[in-house]
């Protein structure tokens, strides 16, 4: 990303700020990659196996997937976002309001607004992937998931998993 740290630079930015900015950005880009189909998978077996706090479930991930919506929208963090992470943002973010539109049984339109981004063919993509992953998971095979993600959005290289530390 250094191309776009110099036309930061060329907007006035401070160094410090830009450099503060990116990491920031650049570790919510990875965490977000961790957790988006982490959650996704976590919110369906709340669906399939609690029915009974559907309407509880309902307002949770359509609060989170109107959050996301509300912040990728601000023009003022559009304009200070790189544009790598704001692809990869936006193409996570459209796949998990596929996903929420889904999930409550198309009661919300969330993707609707990602619809015109130029990331949105990227977000039917992965969130085509994690349904057809979702349809048959095994025990271990989000973190495939994750990194199939990872190779779409072209970060794979971004991250390194970490054997667990047996005693």
């Amino acid at each position: 990303m250094d191309k776009e740290v110099r036309q930061m630079q060329r907007k006035g930015y401070e160094p410090d700020a830009i450099a503060q900015g990116v990491n920031q950005l650049y570790h919510g880009a990875v965490g977000f990659l961790y957790n988006c189909p982490l959650d996704m998978l976590i919110e369906q077996r709340i669906r399939r196996d609690y029915p009974q706090i559907e309407e509880v479930q309902f307002c949770g991930v359509a609060q989170l997937a109107h959050d996301a919506l509300t912040v990728t929208m601000r023009k003022d963090l559009r304009d200070f976002v790189p544009p790598t992470l704001q692809r990869i943002n936006d193409a996570l973010n459209g796949a998990y309001a596929l996903f929420v539109d889904d999930l409550l049984e198309h009661a919300t339109d969330f993707a609707a607004s990602y619809h015109p981004m130029p990331s949105f063919a990227l977000s039917q993509k992965l969130y085509g992937m994690w349904k057809e992953s979702s349809a048959s998971f095994r025990p271990g095979a989000e973190y495939e998931l994750v990194d199939a993600f990872g190779d779409q959005l072209g970060i794979r290289d971004w991250y390194s998993w970490k054997a667990d530390q047996v005693p």
